[in-house]
C-alpha cells in the first residue's frame, strides 16, 4: 500500500516542505532504491522510476467525477460541470518546483547503473508550450489533479518504447531468452 502512495505522490513525498520531513525522505527512498537495485542486478534485472508528471493541485473543482465529464447524448459538451473544463498551470513554474525531485533522481540514476528514469514531463506538457494543460483539445489528459486518464497514458506509449530502445532495455533478459528457448524446444 506504501509503494502505491509514493508511486502516484513521489513528488509530494519527496519534496515536502518541511526540508527535515524532505532530507528523510529522499534518504529512506534512495536506501530502499540502493537495496532493491542490488538485488535486481544479482538477477539481471532493473529498475525503471517514472519522473514527475505535470500536476494541479491548485484546482479545488478537480474533484468532480471525470464519469460526470464526457459527453453523453442527454449531457452536451457545453453542459458538462466546471471541474471538466481545462486547467492551465504554467509550465515554467512546474518545471521550477519539480526540478530538485528531477535532480534527485537523476542521481540515482547516475549512481546505480541497473535504475533508470523515465521522464515524461515533455509528453505531456512539450516544451513549446508555455502552460500545461488537463486537457489537449477536448481530451482529457487527467482524471483528477495528478493522475492520467487513459487518453494521457496512451501519449506515454511512444516515449516510453523509445526510452526502453535508448537504453537497451527492450530486450529480454538471459534468463527470459532461456525459457522461450527452452519453451519453443518442448513444444517442437
Amino acid at each position: 500500500m506504501l509503494f502505491r502512495s509514493l508511486a502516484s505522490n513521489l513528488g509530494g513525498y519527496l519534496l515536502d516542505a518541511d526540508p527535515n520531513v524532505r532530507a528523510q525522505s529522499q534518504a529512506s527512498f534512495a536506501a530502499a532504491i540502493r537495496t532493491l537495485a542490488a538485488q535486481l542486478k544479482q538477477r539481471g534485472a532493473g529498475i525503471i522510476i517514472s519522473g514527475p508528471l505535470p500536476f494541479f493541485m491548485k484546482r479545488p473543482d478537480l474533484i468532480t467525477p471525470k464519469s460526470l465529464c464526457q459527453p453523453e447524448w442527454y449531457r452536451p459538451h457545453n453542459n458538462l460541470p466546471s471541474g471538466c473544463k481545462p486547467t492551465l498551470v504554467p509550465r515554467a513554474e512546474l518545471i521550477d518546483f519539480l526540478e530538485p525531485l528531477n535532480v534527485f533522481l537523476m542521481g540515482l540514476e547516475k549512481e546505480l547503473p541497473n535504475v533508470h528514469v523515465f521522464n515524461p514531463f515533455s509528453s505531456i506538457c512539450p516544451p513549446d508550450q508555455q502552460f500545461c494543460s488537463t486537457h489537449r483539445g477536448e481530451i482529457m489528459l487527467f482524471v483528477d489533479s495528478n493522475h492520467l486518464s487513459v487518453s494521457g497514458v496512451r501519449l506515454l506509449e511512444q516515449p516510453f518504447l523509445d526510452f526502453l530502445s535508448r537504453h537497451d532495455l527492450n530486450r529480454p533478459t538471459a534468463r527470459a531468452s532461456a525459457t522461450a528457448t527452452h519453451g519453443k524446444s518442448s513444444s517442437h
